[in-house]
């Protein structure tokens, strides 16, 4: 189990500079003009939990469960990604002690 949290935060100022549209021969057709300076400010939270849990039901058998979830405050997205797998030992033991064994994930 655990988890993550991070906050970010940006400001500034954004300035615009008069364009000049020229023609061919470089003459001034006309101006645009950009008045104001525009302040900015941003800020963000992200957070994530996650949990993961191993269970051998048998033997030969087990299973592996867990979900994530993540949100972001200035998007508003909210995503739960959950996760499985498991195990399976299909085959008897061999001479060696070697066993042959199955795995998904999903």
């Amino acid at each position: 189990m655990g988890g993550y949290l991070a906050s970010s935060e940006h400001s500034g100022d954004v300035t615009e500079r008069p364009i000049d549209v020229v023609d061919a021969a470089n003459q001034i057709l006309f101006r645009v003009e950009f008045p104001r300076v525009r302040n900015f400010e941003v800020s963000d939270i992200e957070k994530s939990f996650f949990g993961q849990d191993h269970w051998i039901l048998t033997e030969r058998l087990a299973v592996d469960l867990g979900v994530r979830t993540e949100s972001q405050q200035i998007s508003g997205a909210f995503r739960v990604a959950p996760a499985g797998g498991g195990g399976v030992d299909a085959f008897d033991e061999h001479a060696d002690g070697d066993k042959g064994r199955i795995r998904a994930v999903l």
